[in-house]
């Protein structure tokens, strides 16, 4: 903005360099951070004819995993940018590490893709593909290759009394046999319909069903949760989150933090804490 102000011309592109402008962040940091950028950008009249490229490294899955997970959450908030501000043009390019500028710039030509991963000399755009059809016998999309349960031991469900959380308990007694199952919530056994959601897991089969009052976005009681188990944890499932939504220009870092806690927070403690229990899942 300041070279605006100093009477450079307006460009007819933008290029946000993540690693460059947020990188050393956290990803909670990160995601703050470029959201700040964001409204930055939105709120500078000059630029509203500009082409956005936001550059990222190692934030996305193009066949070789995510490296830089703290970049991530920048994809995310820009393609809800971009559904909030159609009139925007608003393309995403992610980097490995043998990439350079003349590399982005020859993707971003190459294309008019709103969304490329630059491998070496590879650019690679994602498409949908039909999925393999089921054999005959088979569910289709419901199993979870090479995961056995142990009958006897425990699978934590964070936010497993919510709506998903109480499907993803029903489904794990009918469909994968298991027998012992530990719902949290930050309410716990107040939370409204827990008494029937026990019932009908025991009547589906569950042999015992514990509904515990945990914040997972407390890392101590995350770690008494785990540590007071009554059976030996052999899964977890986290889908324990906090709704706060908004459009962009209404977010600030406190928003972002209220939800980012229990979510992504949440996931951190847990992996943390369970890497030394030898869980099947």
């Amino acid at each position: 903005m300041t070279l605006l102000d100093e009477g450079v011309d307006v460009p007819g592109r933008v290029v946000v360099d993540v690693a460059a402008v947020l990188g050393g962040l956290v990803a909670g940091e990160v995601a703050v951070g470029a959201l700040e950028l964001v409204q930055g950008l939105l709120a500078e009249s000059r630029l509203e004819g500009c082409e956005w490229v936001w550059v990222t490294s190692g934030a996305v899955d193009a066949g070789d995993g995510v490296v830089e997970v703290a970049q991530a959450p920048v994809w995310g908030l820009l393609r809800s940018v971009r559904a909030e501000y159609p009139d925007h043009v608003i393309r995403l390019v992610d980097l490995d590490s043998t990439t350079s500028a003349d590399d982005v710039e020859r993707a971003v030509i190459a294309s008019n893709e709103p969304e490329l991963a630059v491998r070496g000399e590879e650019i690679r755009a994602a498409r949908l593909v039909p999925a393999p059809a089921a054999e005959p016998g088979e569910t289709g999309g419901d199993e979870l290759p090479g995961v056995v349960f142990d009958v006897e031991g425990a699978v934590l469900v964070t936010g497993g009394t919510g709506e998903l959380g109480r499907a993803v308990a029903v489904r794990l007694v009918e469909r994968f046999g298991v027998r012992h199952l530990v719902l949290t919530s930050r309410r716990g056994a107040d939370a409204p319909g827990t008494e029937e959601l026990v019932a009908r897991l025991e009547e589906a089969g569950a042999g015992s069903v514990r509904v515990v009052a945990c914040d997972v976005a407390d890392r101590d009681q995350v770690r008494e949760l785990l540590e007071g188990a009554e059976r030996p944890w052999t899964g977890v499932f986290h889908l324990a989150g906090v709704l706060d939504d908004g459009v962009v220009s209404g977010l600030d870092a406190e928003r972002v933090a209220r939800v980012w806690a229990p979510k992504a927070g949440g996931a951190v403690h847990l992996d943390e804490l369970s890497r030394e229990l030898g869980l099947d899942l």
